[in-house]
């Protein structure tokens, strides 16, 4: 199977510029020059803020999961991974609604994928604590809740980026600047910071390139900026098409798939729950703020779900079958669960 799809000068926060020392002449100035990877800094500290870990409930301090190098993990981990999962949840309703920083209630609809995103990694939040997890980890020396986590983390630090980006700028700087992403060229402390949020930061970001671009990201938003000049309603509803896809086919084969479906780690819990499906939940994303409600995809018989073009069969499905509820008359509930998980903040 082969793909669906086959100058700036905003201001900065001010720890991100030079600091023009003061001086005795009135009216004095000095020039500063803001680069990309300043830019791309300060996206990659937004990023980083939403992600962090939120602890909202107790938890039993006792209970303990097995992390792939043998050491303990204790419980609270578990919950603070739920926690994240539903603030990237709520972040990427907020890009979709138009209501995060920057956004322009006139071009709602623009990310489309977004929208979709929000159901998925409230999907993670639920499976994280749910009972395929906690299997998972009983029945194997690794752990479903790491590889869960880890994937949701490195593809908020991706995704949300360019989405900030593109609304912080404008269009104009984006395509300037979008070549140019690059880990490495971020600042030292931001680096450090991150490097610090996620113990796997070294084994992750060469699988995922560095944060660099690809032609995926080129054609979405492409697309989303198409979106905000289209006036016709089909025309319009292509070019959310293509959004969708072109960033379903990045997340999956450019972030996850090298990132987690690759790993030992992820093929031995896969296995494991294989294994036990006959008493393990199916796999399903429900497009509700909750884990169950009337819309809903399952994933086909047999999925082999490391396996990346077997996946897009289920991931292509899931796209056709929100697409149908958005461009029907279920758009109005499914915007009603958007806004209830832009709350989670």
């Amino acid at each position: 199977m082969v793909s669906k799809i086959g100058t700036y000068n905003a201001p900065l926060y001010s720890e991100l510029l030079d600091k023009a020392k003061t001086n005795t002449t009135r009216n004095s100035s000095r020039a500063v020059t803001v680069t990309c990877p300043d830019l791309w800094t300060h996206v990659q500290e937004f990023c980083l803020s939403r992600s962090r870990f939120d602890s909202t409930r107790e938890v039993d301090p006792n209970r303990t999961t097995n992390h792939s190098d043998h050491t303990i993990i204790p419980s609270s981990r578990r919950q603070a991974y739920v926690n994240r999962a539903r603030r990237i949840a709520a972040t990427y309703a907020r890009f979709y609604l138009e209501t995060e920083i920057s956004g322009n209630h006139r071009y709602k609809g623009r990310y489309f994928w977004m929208a979709l995103g929000a159901f998925a990694s409230k999907e993670v939040s639920f499976a994280l604590d749910g009972f395929r997890a906690q299997l998972g980890d009983s029945i194997s020396m690794t752990s479903t809740m790491n590889w869960l986590g880890r994937g949701n983390f490195w593809l908020f630090q991706d995704i949300a980026g360019w989405h900030y980006y593109n609304n912080r700028y404008g269009y104009s700087s984006f395509t300037a600047c979008e070549p140019l992403r690059n880990w490495s060229t971020l600042n030292a402390n931001t680096r450090i910071k991150v490097n610090n949020a996620d113990v796997w930061a070294a084994e992750a970001l060469p699988k995922i390139k560095s944060l660099q671009t690809n032609n995926f990201i080129k054609v979405a938003f492409a697309a989303a900026e198409s979106c905000t000049k289209e006036s016709n309603p089909a025309k319009k509803q292509q070019y959310q098409h293509m959004n969708l896809l072109s960033l379903a086919d990045h997340e999956q084969r450019m972030i996850l798939q090298p990132l987690i479906y690759e790993t030992e780690e992820a093929k031995a819990d896969i296995a494991s729950q294989r294994t036990f499906s006959a008493v393990a939940p199916g796999l399903k994303l429900t497009l509700s703020a909750n884990d169950h409600g009337d819309y809903e995809s399952k994933a086909h018989k047999g999925i082999v779900l490391e396996n990346v073009e077997d996946r897009m069969k289920w991931i292509y499905g899931i796209a056709d079958l929100f697409e149908s509820y958005m461009f029907g008359k279920e758009k109005s509930y499914i915007h009603k669960q958007l806004k209830i998980m832009a709350g989670w903040l």
